[in-house]
């Protein structure tokens, strides 16, 4: 890779693990429900891949031994579900995909370690349209080094 921003190939890579798993499609009513956007008309449950953030994250020996970079993105889960349990639900099948041990493939990068990054999970209420819907946004963190 390059010292260009790694944000392109790690929402690309995280993006087409999510949409690539059938249980989840199963979860949210189908691939189509996974975005990175919220759609002017949301379906009942969907998740959008938002809000990144990214910095350099080199290792020791400068520039010379690679670039990294430290990255989170937010997997926002919606729910229009009148309890929590299919937002946690949706979740606990993100998490066991995005936060393995071995890390994640990310296009460029020899190493890209994912982890669910809060320390605390928030269920909000949120109102749209005049409908409750629950709302988690779920915070990984990502680090990738050529």
């Amino acid at each position: 890779m390059s010292s260009t921003s790694s944000l392109l190939a790690i929402y690309t890579a995280i993006y087409d693990l999510l949409v690539g798993d059938v249980t989840l499609a199963a979860l949210v009513g189908g691939v189509e429900n996974i975005q990175n956007y919220e759609p002017q008309e949301p379906p009942a449950k969907f998740i959008v891949l938002a809000n990144a953030t990214e910095q350099q994250m080199n290792t020791l020996g400068g520039v010379e031994a690679g670039w990294g970079w430290d990255v989170t993105l937010t997997v926002h889960i919606y729910s229009y579900y009148s309890g929590d349990i299919e937002a946690l639900g949706i979740l606990a099948r993100v998490t066991t995909l995005l936060n393995k041990p071995e890390g994640i493939t990310v296009a460029g990068y020899g190493t890209a370690i994912c982890e669910y990054g809060d320390k605390l999970t928030k269920v909000l209420i949120e109102t749209k349209a005049k409908q409750e819907r629950r709302h988690i946004p779920a915070v990984f963190s990502i680090k990738v080094h050529e």
